[in-house]
């Protein structure tokens, strides 16, 4: 490079130094924050919130814990495994619907009301036809 490059170069480096330090400290002088800073704080409000997150996941953690125990003194067990037999009726109807079952298949095998199992079929088929339109967009994109 010449030298009248060279210069030209060292000379545009200070002046565009002195512009971020002018600019800055007007930002500053006006009350306004600099991007710098609003990146700290918002690591900082980041790193708060994951330690928030954490401490009410522990509080959380520690009153399930204890209404678990609560519940085993109290003696409730069957209905608690009545709403887990349930749950699993309903996975299992689920299951059937997504293998193509018909309505009276899903109510011979699993012990639901007609009308349940309705619903679930219902459900299953606009899940069906969700995956089909975003299956067709993407091969359109």
């Amino acid at each position: 490079m010449e030298n009248g490059a060279m210069v030209f170069l060292i000379f545009l480096n200070l002046w565009l130094s002195g512009l971020v330090l002018f600019v800055t400290e007007r930002l500053r002088r006006r009350g306004l924050k600099t991007v710098q800073q609003i990146r700290r704080e918002g690591q900082r409000s980041a790193q708060e919130a994951v330690g928030l997150a954490e401490e009410i996941y522990k509080v959380l953690s520690k009153e399930i814990q204890e209404l678990r125990q609560e519940i085993d003194n109290l003696g409730i067990p069957a209905v608690i495994h009545h709403a887990a037999s349930q749950s699993d009726q309903r996975a299992q109807a689920r299951k059937l619907a997504a293998h193509g079952a018909s309505l009276d298949e899903i109510t011979d095998k699993v012990d639901i009301p007609k009308g349940e199992a309705e619903l679930i079929l219902h459900l299953q088929r606009m899940k069906s036809l969700k995956g089909d339109k975003i299956q067709a967009m993407s091969r359109v994109m």
